[in-house]
């Protein structure tokens, strides 16, 4: 067996091994560690070795090797979006195919055609600041890659609190108020209840467990005279200075 065949058994071994990975629930760390090759290199070093049958070496063969996989990630992602499936599951999946097929294309082309004699299919050289502009250029993604994850993972899109206020039927001057701890863990929240501008009701230290439901049967004082405005505010996690979630109601009107 070449080195070359054995550098695409090697692509194609790491590729299912990330793709087998994700499936059986590997955890974040090893998914992370099989993964990062799918991203930044494999697809792009096995698209090269079918498209040039010559020798790939040195720092040339390496950035055409991250630009390409980094232009299949993005392409991938786009195919992902249109389906559904941008989860961990569908990238890997999705990575490992294409690497898996740039292998198979690989293969077939070293089978089927003679290598050149010639070194005229093989990349061109680059120039080193061209190299190090490409570096740069990639060690840019990588730097905004990892800055969007820790965004994504510190403020996480689909978490949050409701929160609901509605009349107690049958019973003037009755509320019922809610909480649903939607949060990535546990919870601890301070609920002001105020009539017309003043305070009126306090509820300290209400703790949700994720998923768990809140209510309570709020009677305030309320007069016969004309409209009057309910507010409910709730605070999260001891901070009394930022008004978390907010609901109120007219009554009277």
């Amino acid at each position: 067996m070449s080195t070359r065949d054995k550098a695409l058994l090697a692509t194609v071994l790491v590729a299912a091994l990330a793709m087998i990975g994700t499936i059986v629930g590997a955890g974040p760390v090893l998914r992370t560690l099989l993964g990062l090759p799918l991203v930044f290199y494999l697809p792009g070093r096995a698209i090269l070795a079918a498209a040039f049958r010559g020798q790939l070496r040195g720092l040339s063969a390496a950035v055409f090797a991250v630009g390409l996989s980094l232009a299949v990630t993005i392409f991938c992602g786009f195919a992902l979006h249109f389906a559904g499936a941008l989860t961990p599951e569908g990238w890997m999946i999705a990575l490992s195919l294409a690497t898996f097929a740039a292998c198979g294309a690989s293969y077939l082309t070293e089978r089927n055609s003679p290598r050149p004699a010639d070194a005229s299919n093989r990349p061109p050289a680059l120039h080193p600041l061209e190299a190090a502009t490409i570096g740069c250029a990639a060690l840019g993604c990588v730097g905004a890659l990892v800055l969007a994850s820790q965004q994504a993972i510190s403020d996480p899109e689909f978490t949050y609190t409701q929160m609901w206020m509605v009349p107690y039927a049958g019973s003037p001057g009755t509320f019922t108020v809610g909480l649903k701890n939607a949060e990535r863990g546990a919870s601890l929240y301070d609920l002001e209840v105020m009539l017309d501008g003043r305070v009126v009701l306090m509820r300290r230290s209400i703790s949700l467990q994720p998923g768990e439901i809140w209510t309570s049967d709020l009677s305030l004082p309320m007069g016969r005279g004309g409209p009057h405005t309910a507010e409910a505010r709730l605070f999260r996690d001891g901070n009394d200075r930022l008004v978390y979630r907010r609901v109120w109601l007219r009554t009277g009107a």
